[in-house]
């Protein structure tokens, strides 16, 4: 029998952080669809570089620049890998 999937879609789609964790989970989510998976990635994206932004300008913020970046590179890397069709290898 089918698992039915749970997701709140609307987190899903403007919090990917906080629904799927990392990249490679919203990569391997069969609740969104490819391209809904790369406009979430790239939304979560200009979320980081916000975060990096403010980080920047002497705003106090809750992660830290390097771990921003690492995600930052894992995103970037899950984008393109899903643009050219490696989605089960997310961030390679």
């Amino acid at each position: 029998m089918a698992e039915i999937l749970k997701i709140n879609m609307e987190t899903a789609l403007h919090d990917p952080e906080t629904a799927f964790g990392t990249p490679a989970a919203l990569v391997r989510s069969m609740a969104l669809t490819r391209g809904q998976k790369i406009a979430t990635l790239q939304r979560w994206s200009y979320q980081v570089h916000d975060r990096l932004r403010a980080g920047d300008e002497g705003m106090p913020t809750r992660r830290m620049s390097s771990g921003d970046l690492a995600l930052l590179g894992t995103i970037v890397s899950a984008i393109v890998d899903l643009r050219n069709g490696h989605a089960d290898s997310p961030g390679k």
